[in-house]
């Protein structure tokens, strides 16, 4: 296959087909530089296209502080966890330290496949270290694949929780051009008009505290 068939290989395929195509590139020395050499035709460095270039490159450049992290949450103890008294947002909210700590923005690429490839598989309370994951380390091309995840997830409890970090992490980085983007998933997706509000709500109240 050539760059533009490996893209759009990628940008189509979910689970353990993604992965598939994914390691398979990664294998092949020729076709990877090649996919890397190419100038993404993008309007913007936000583009599903431009972050799934990223998503490649950043398992070029740091696969193994990737398996790395996946292998810490593969040694998680749920049921332990979630009888602690933190319960499991303290689960969450160690293991975003741990990755913001440990990782810093070179982790968010992985987040961003997660969101994007495997948010229909894997358990919300994994998905959920993620995101807030995203949201200790902010910047504004977590915000689409975040997104994404909300309005493909079947998991109704997750669009509360993910619009409430997309609207924090909107506010933080003042991206105005999320509540445009809010509003054209209110007409199409009336099954998550509840995370679009929670988002909304969140960037109301922290633009006040702002004021």
């Amino acid at each position: 296959m050539n760059s533009s068939q490996w893209m759009a290989a990628l940008c189509s395929a979910e689970g353990r087909y993604y992965q598939e195509i994914r390691d398979a590139l990664l294998e092949d020395d020729t076709a990877l530089s090649a996919f890397l050499d190419q100038k993404i035709d993008a309007q913007s460095d936000t583009s599903i296209t431009a972050i799934h270039y990223q998503i490649i490159a950043g398992w070029k450049q740091h696969g193994e502080q990737f398996r790395n992290f996946l292998a810490k949450l593969d040694g998680i103890d749920y049921d332990t966890e979630r009888m602690k008294v933190s319960g499991l947002p303290g689960l969450w909210r160690k293991y975003a330290n741990i990755a913001k700590r440990e990782y810093g923005d070179l982790i968010l690429p992985l987040c961003w496949e997660v969101f994007l490839k495997y948010g229909k598989e894997w358990n919300s309370w994994v998905m959920n270290i993620f995101i807030t994951t995203v949201e200790y380390i902010p910047n504004r091309k977590s915000i689409e694949p975040l997104i994404r995840y909300m309005v493909s997830t079947t998991d109704l409890p997750q669009h509360r929780f993910t619009g409430a970090r997309i609207g924090y992490l909107a506010a933080s980085l003042s991206v105005s051009e999320i509540k445009e983007r809010l509003e054209i998933l209110e007409m199409n997706h009336s099954s998550i008009i509840e995370g679009i509000k929670e988002a909304r709500d969140v960037i109301r109240d922290e633009e006040k505290r702002k004021e």
